[in-house]
């Protein structure tokens, strides 16, 4: 009641009202039976009463209008992926105002004609998928409503034939930038049992990254199956919080197989031991961006190394010293391993990054973007 104008009033009113609504109904219903309006000749009127009385009544449950009222109550930001609002206007859906009177708009006259909605159960917590139908002559109309102006959807890409994916290439910049993404949060899956042993990569950052993930998005979009994807994970154990992700996955190309059995011999991620040779400037900046950043406090540069064991961070600290002649050291903290690039060293390696660093990422290495080393 506090996010519109009088909104305080707004729902005294309305809450009274509804109350002053079901008074004069069960005085009405009282008049009847002093009277004995329900006795001949008027059964048939008195009945048609008592239906409407019960279907005034009737369960929420039971009303389709209200199952979608009812889940975005409970279900919160889940259902709102499909609705065309950022994470800072989640809770749009929840009220009225301004900014979310369209959508509403269109929702509420869409229930109130053909549309219908489904509740979809979920682990931790229901979600609501709306149906839409309309003849092929209300195409436009209903692409407007899918697809609205400003958050065009993308066509689905055609699928790739064996011989389109084996003539797909990696060219050496990206190889170098996968090196660092690898050694970050990139994930590879080998696609033996579907696709006769080709690799697939999949990328994810939380939605405050998300500039970043569509400039990887851009680097691989001719490797990549669709645009990136906002969803949720399942709430966190501890906290019981709901994170929003962006994510995008590659085709299964044959490409990416020997950075997989590089990085990935048995099935698991380590540390090659020729990553000295594989590491570029142009990959460190990549692995920074990934899992680097800047302390301001200490003027440092934390890398998260948590998934590594001790033999493999020793490993890629002897390579940030003896290759990028940085000084480094290693701390260990309860949820593993952190590499800590000393401040003497920033000054040096925003030099070398700044050139080849994302510019929406130059804040891990202490930089806005646009500022000089």
């Amino acid at each position: 009641m506090r996010d519109v104008n009088n909104g305080w009033l707004i729902r005294y009113i309305h809450s009274n009202t509804a109350s002053a609504f079901f008074f004069i109904v069960y005085l009405h219903i009282g008049r009847g039976l002093y009277y004995g309006s329900y006795q001949n000749p008027r059964t048939l009127v008195w009945s048609i009463g008592v239906v409407i009385f019960i279907l005034m009544m009737a369960i929420i449950k039971k009303w389709p209008n209200w199952i979608l009222i009812n889940i975005i109550n409970k279900g919160g930001t889940r259902c709102l992926s499909l609705l065309p609002f950022n994470r800072a206007r989640t809770r749009a859906i929840l009220r009225v105002g301004p900014h979310s009177k369209d959508v509403l708009s269109i929702i509420v006259c869409g229930m109130l004609g053909d549309w219908w909605a489904d509740e979809i159960k979920g682990q931790i917590l229901s979600s609501v998928r709306f149906n839409i139908e309309q003849s092929v002559k209300n195409y436009s109309t209903s692409k407007s409503v899918l697809a609205p102006e400003g958050n065009p959807k993308s066509k689905p890409k055609k699928r790739l034939t064996n011989f389109e994916r084996r003539q797909i290439s990696l060219p050496k910049d990206l190889q170098e930038i996968l090196i660092g993404l690898l050694l970050g949060g990139v994930c590879a899956q080998d696609q033996k049992r579907l696709t006769k042993g080709r690799t697939c990569l999949y990328f994810e950052q939380s939605i405050k990254n998300k500039d970043y993930i569509f400039h990887l998005f851009e680097l691989f979009k001719h490797h990549s199956r669709s645009e990136p994807k906002i969803s949720e994970r399942i709430a966190d154990k501890r906290s019981g919080k709901i994170y929003t992700r962006v994510q995008f996955a590659t085709n299964a190309l044959s490409c990416f197989n020997e950075l997989y059995h590089t990085f990935y011999p048995k099935g698991k991620k380590i540390v090659p031991w020729n990553i000295e040779e594989l590491l570029t400037p142009l990959g460190l900046a990549y692995w920074i961006c990934d899992e680097g950043s800047f302390q301001k406090k200490h003027k440092c540069i934390n890398i998260v190394t948590n998934s590594y064991t001790l033999q493999e961070v020793d490993l890629l600290l002897g390579v940030l010293r003896s290759k990028f002649n940085l000084s480094c050291t290693i701390k260990e903290e309860r949820t593993g391993y952190i590499i800590t690039i000393a401040a003497s060293s920033v000054l040096y390696l925003q030099s070398i990054l700044k050139p080849i660093m994302p510019s929406m990422m130059m804040h891990k290495i202490g930089l806005n973007a646009g500022e000089s080393a």
